[in-house]
């Protein structure tokens, strides 16, 4: 499926959450199964896939999941969600923060969710949004255990530059400032 359809789909949670909390809370509740095992979030999700898509189908995983998580934080912004939660941890300097991020990357396709689950809520606790539209592009090679483990790798590879790159940049910038405010 195309960015354009992950979009979409984002946009439908919005408006879904826009007028139906009991909605919004059997969508929070499905997090408590495998994404797509709830038969209570079938209705807000199922409507938006191929109809012949297996119920295995890493899409199918990756909707529910995002759905869930989408539920749980509807706060959106235009950056992913490694480089949110890098800026987390560069605000917040907790060493257990970055060692929560370590266990998303290590974790295998039936792990992620669960990962993600514990650091969309510490995003949702700092008020800090994130874009769903590319979580949920990234969760499709993610939750595929079909697939080499090298395109997995690439998203992981990604992630950790993405949070890497915001815990560091600011890094940079304080240096940058501090030098600058010595002379």
């Amino acid at each position: 499926m195309s960015q354009d359809h992950h979009q979409a789909f984002v946009k439908s949670l919005a408006d879904l959450a826009s007028r139906d909390t009991g909605a919004m809370a059997a969508l929070r509740r499905s997090l408590a199964f495998e994404p797509g095992d709830d038969p209570k979030s079938y209705p807000y999700v199922e409507r938006y896939l191929p109809r012949d898509m297996h119920g295995s189908h890493p899409l199918r995983k990756a909707m529910y999941a995002v759905a869930g998580l989408y539920a749980n934080h509807p706060e959106a912004a235009a950056r992913p969600l490694a480089a949110v939660y890098g800026r987390l941890v560069r605000d917040e300097a907790r060493p257990s923060l970055e060692s929560r991020f370590i266990a998303l990357l290590d974790a295998d396709p039936e792990g992620v969710v669960t990962h993600l689950r514990q650091i969309v809520s510490l995003l949702k606790a700092a008020g800090l949004g994130y874009d769903h539209a590319a979580l949920l592009n990234d969760l499709c090679c993610l939750l595929d255990d079909q697939i080499g483990s090298d395109r997995r790798d690439r998203v992981r590879r990604s992630w950790a530059r993405q949070f890497y790159g915001a815990v560091q940049a600011d890094d940079d910038q304080d240096q940058t400032a501090a030098a600058s405010a010595e002379q």
